[in-house]
C-alpha cells in the first residue's frame, strides 16, 4: 500500500526504514524525518505524516514485545 503519494512510498519500504533506523541498540528516537532520510527523500505535502507516525509506532510495539522482560 501506497503510504506518501508524493514520494511513491510504500508501506513496506516504510517499515524496512524504521528497521534500519532502529540499528542494533534498539535506542535511536525514530522519527518521519529519520525514516524520510533513511529512504533517500523529503517530505512534500505532508499529508503521510500520520501513517509514517503509525507504523513507527507499530515497528516500536512489535519490537517491544518481541523482547523478553527483564528481571532487573
Amino acid at each position: 500500500m501506497i503510504v506518501c503519494q508524493c514520494n511513491v512510498l510504500k508501506s513496506c519500504q516504510v517499515k524496512a526504514a524504521i528497521t534500519r533506523a532502529k540499528g542494533r541498540d534498539g535506542l535511536t528516537v525514530v522519527t518521519p524525518g529519520v525514516v524520510f532520510r533513511q529512504l533517500g527523500c523529503r517530505p512534500a505535502c505532508g499529508i503521510c505524516m500520520q501513517h509514517f507516525n503509525r507504523l513507527i509506532a507499530e515497528q516500536l510495539e512489535d519490537r517491544r514485545m518481541a523482547e523478553p522482560e527483564r528481571s532487573d
